[in-house]
C-alpha cells in the first residue's frame, strides 16, 4: 500500500496529469508525468502524487487487480526517490501475460526517460564495466533504488522468491 500522501485520489489531478504531462509508453504500461513544484517539509501536498489506471483491456477482475498490485509494489520503491510530480501510470494489455520483473523494467525505463529518477543505462553501462565518466547525478539511479530496496534490514533480499516449495502462496504481492 502507498503511504496515503504518494497517493492520487482526485479525478482531477488524473486529468490534469494526462492531458498537460509528458507520456512515455513501452509495452506493459504507459506513464504520464506532470512536474510540480518542489515540496516543503512541512507541506508534503506538492510531493509526487501516483494513481493507477488499470481497464478492462486489461483483463477480468482478479487480472487487474493483480496488476495493479505490482504496480503498486514497483512504485512504491521508487517514488521516494522521484522528483515531484503528479504521475499515472496506466496498464496496457500486454501487463495481463507479462512477467513481474517485465512490467518492472518498464516501468523503470519510463520513469527514467521522464527524468523521474536517474537513468538506467548509465548504471547498467558502468555495471558491465564501462564508460565511468559518465557524469554523477544526486538522485540514485533505478537499479540502486530497486537493490536497496529488495535488501531487507537484515541484507538478505526480500522481493519474489519464486522457486518457494509453498506453491501458489509464493506468488502472492
Amino acid at each position: 500500500m502507498l503511504p496515503t500522501y504518494y497517493r492520487m485520489r482526485a479525478s482531477s489531478d488524473f486529468a490534469t496529469a494526462i492531458k498537460r504531462g509528458k507520456r512515455r509508453k513501452t509495452q506493459t504500461v504507459a506513464v504520464h508525468a506532470l512536474y510540480v513544484s518542489q515540496p516543503t517539509q512541512a507541506d508534503l501536498s506538492n510531493s509526487t502524487k501516483v494513481g493507477f489506471v488499470v481497464s478492462k483491456k486489461v483483463g477480468n477482475s482478479v487480472v487487474r487487480h493483480r496488476v495493479t498490485r505490482q504496480l503498486r509494489h514497483i512504485v512504491r520503491a521508487v517514488i521516494p526517490f522521484s522528483r515531484p510530480a503528479l504521475v499515472v501510470v496506466r496498464a496496457q494489455p500486454r501487463a495481463a501475460t507479462a512477467s513481474f520483473h517485465r512490467i518492472q523494467e518498464d516501468v523503470l525505463t519510463a520513469f527514467a526517460d521522464l527524468g523521474l529518477i536517474a537513468t538506467v543505462a548509465a548504471d547498467i553501462d558502468h555495471r558491465r564495466g564501462g564508460s565511468t565518466d559518465a557524469p554523477t547525478t544526486a538522485t540514485p539511479t533505478a537499479t540502486a533504488i530497486l537493490d536497496h530496496h529488495a535488501r531487507g534490514a537484515d541484507g538478505v533480499t526480500a522481493l519474489h522468491d519464486t522457486t518457494s516449495t509453498h506453491g501458489a502462496a509464493s506468488a502472492r504481492c
